[in-house]
């Protein structure tokens, strides 16, 4: 795997704009601009980066001929050689980075062909209509066999980018809620409750944010062999608009903190 190098904002004129160049040597996409803010909170030392893809898929194809040389995916004509990102496959287990053949499947590519080098594969994108400059991240957990564990990969940046959940009742977070401000508006008490790992299976490295927009208190609540670390052992929002950040450090172990009382 070739090293990730990170360089000075020369072009925009320096790292205060709040951006900064990852730079893969030798790839035709030499430079990749990612907002700092971005990295920082999904955890970049958590991803398995790996080399870039020239195209990442926008739907399913026919994984026996619909990759081939002069194949076309989000605009992009494929070339014999050509890494892509396959994502979109209506059976999961077939998604995963690739190398075009000339004709027939593509081959998986060396760098990710193994299970365990696809827990959290990270990849940018260099050309596309709609994938252009993005970057994607396997969500899927340990462990993986290839071709039969379902591959899920997710847009890496826009997942930092959090969407409201508002609730009006008593919760269990699901699996969508990674990432997104999850609220609840209701004049009682009420519980957030995290589950278990077997019930939900939220990578490593997720971040939710909980808000109590109403006046009834807001306890976090930990599922049968779920563990919610905090300062003091304090669960509970300290009061309405109060908020806190839930980020699982363990299989089914979290953190919590924020503005929680006891």
């Amino acid at each position: 795997m070739t090293d990730l190098t990170l360089l000075s904002d020369a072009d925009a004129g320096s790292l205060a704009t709040g951006y900064m160049y990852l730079w893969v040597p030798g790839t035709p996409a030499s430079q990749y601009k990612v907002a700092i803010s971005d990295l920082v909170t999904l955890g970049l030392a958590t991803a398995a980066w790996k080399e870039p893809v020239r195209a990442a898929t926008v739907a399913a194809g026919t994984l026996a001929s619909g990759f081939e040389n002069g194949d076309t995916i989000d605009g992009v004509v494929l070339a014999t050689g050509d890494r892509i990102l396959i994502k979109d496959q209506a059976a999961p287990a077939e998604n995963g980075i690739y190398t075009v053949n000339a004709s027939g499947a593509p081959s998986r590519a060396q760098d990710a062909d193994t299970g365990s080098e696809l827990v959290n594969a990270t990849v940018a994108v260099s050309e596309g209509t709609t994938n252009a400059d993005k970057i994607f991240t396997c969500t899927t957990n340990a462990s993986i066999t290839l071709g039969t564990t379902a591959l899920t990969f997710v847009d890496y940046l826009s997942s930092a980018r959090a969407s409201h959940n508002p609730q009006a009742a008593s919760y269990t977070l699901a699996l969508t809620d990674a990432g997104k401000l999850v609220s609840i508006e209701n004049a009682s008490a009420n519980n957030l409750t995290v589950p278990a790992n077997a019930s939900v299976a939220f990578p490593i490295g997720t971040r939710i944010d909980v808000g109590q927009y109403g006046a009834g208190q807001t306890t976090l609540v930990a599922d049968t062999g779920v563990t919610i670390r905090s300062s003091g052992g304090n669960l509970k929002l300290t009061g309405q608009y109060s908020g806190a950040t839930l980020q699982k450090i363990g299989t089914n172990e979290w953190w919590a903190f924020g503005d929680l009382s006891a």
